[in-house]
């Protein structure tokens, strides 16, 4: 690695004058699967006992990510679950509201699974209608955040939407 130099800690108070003030000297590698051999190395030859790869040193941070993971998952289970409650509610009160209109299909000689499919297809229609509009919404307010910043008084900082185009 060319841009990388390894010097003892003799030669490094010799030219940088530390003595015993330097509290931590970082390494950076070209390529990040060789931290590990590079670590053997500095312990090896430069008699280095307390040295720290960069997977140990961020280790916390990828345990509180796997954290936040489980209680965003857990949020999202939780509105999903709320959705669906909510769509089944609607979709009862629909029956109910046209029971008339199914005792006359009924009367026509309609099936149970005629009946059925109609209220599937209404529920699919709607669903379909309302991801729709929910995009385009969606999309609109993104792009005006993006050009329209607001200032957001919690975190002191202004707040502006980004637009990521490959997930569409």
């Amino acid at each position: 690695d060319v841009d990388t130099v390894f010097m003892s800690k003799t030669e490094l108070d010799q030219h940088l004058g530390s003595g015993d003030k330097a509290s931590i000297i970082l390494v950076k590698l070209t390529d990040k699967d060789l931290a590990g051999s590079k670590k053997q190395v500095l312990i090896d030859e430069l008699g280095v006992f307390k040295v720290k790869t960069w997977v140990d040193e961020i280790e916390h941070i990828v345990k509180s990510m796997g954290a936040w993971t489980n209680f965003s998952n857990m949020v999202i289970s939780v509105g999903l679950i709320a959705s669906a409650i909510s769509v089944g509610v609607i979709i009862f009160i629909n029956v109910v509201h046209k029971r008339r209109q199914i005792g006359i299909m009924k009367a026509i000689g309609a099936s149970n699974s005629f009946v059925f499919m109609v209220f599937i297809m209404e529920a699919g229609l709607f669903a379909i209608l309302g991801v729709a509009g929910g995009d385009l919404l969606g999309y609109h307010a993104t792009r005006y955040f993006e050009t329209h910043p607001f200032w957001e008084p919690i975190t002191r900082t202004w707040f502006r939407a980004r637009f990521y185009p490959y997930l569409l």
